[in-house]
């Protein structure tokens, strides 16, 4: 299965404080990195749950990226650490918030 779409059905079936408390635990941009890729109603969930000055910082977050060049696979990895950190009780180690810049092929 696509991680992109197992992300998603993960929000969708986390109750919504439990999604909130994990979360909360990752930054803005590991939040964004990876919900950036999910539906519009995913992403109003994530959103949603998140207090209102998380939610405005990941959204800056997602503005940001779009105009970065993510690599495929960066974007994997984070999909896959918010994944795990969804699916844990505890958080998994944290994979930082530098995202490498993709050099433009000549």
């Amino acid at each position: 299965m696509d991680p992109v779409e197992e992300l998603a059905r993960t929000i969708r079936a986390l109750p919504r404080v439990q999604l909130q408390n994990r979360l909360m635990r990752l930054s803005a941009r590991e939040i964004a990195a990876a919900v950036r890729f999910i539906s519009g109603a995913d992403q109003h969930m994530v959103f949603s749950a998140l207090p209102a000055a998380m939610a405005g910082r990941v959204r800056d977050e997602i503005a940001l990226m779009r105009r970065r060049r993510l690599s495929s696979r960066d974007r994997l990895v984070f999909v896959r650490q918010v994944l795990a950190s969804l699916r844990q009780e505890s958080a998994p180690r944290s994979i930082g918030s530098y995202i490498r810049p993709v050099r433009r092929e000549r």
